[in-house]
């Protein structure tokens, strides 16, 4: 925004690499904080599905298993978020 108030324009390009940035500084952050956060949240599975196998409860043992699948597999799509950031730059640098 300038002194007059007026809201400037921004190309196409412009607003795209404005987006990559974002993404990238926004993964960076989540790549820093992963390696805790995803430990945190496979042990309280782990205990969660050792509780349901001691209580003999299937939602139990679901709800652990199932909080380990995806603690897993969201730490592996943080770690490789550099192919994301790569695949969303090469779109944004070729966009017609």
């Amino acid at each position: 925004m300038n002194d007059s108030g007026e809201v400037e324009s921004v190309t196409l390009n412009e607003f795209g690499n404005w987006i990559v940035e974002t993404i990238e500084q926004f993964l960076v952050m989540l790549q820093n904080i992963s390696s805790p956060l995803f430990m945190m949240f496979l042990g309280i599975s782990a205990f969660v599905l050792v509780i349901g196998i001691v209580l003999g409860s299937n939602r139990l043992r679901g709800a652990g298993g199932g909080g380990l699948v995806f603690a897993i597999i969201a730490f592996l799509i943080v770690r490789n978020a550099d192919t994301v950031i790569a695949v969303l730059e090469g779109v944004t640098n070729n966009a017609p």
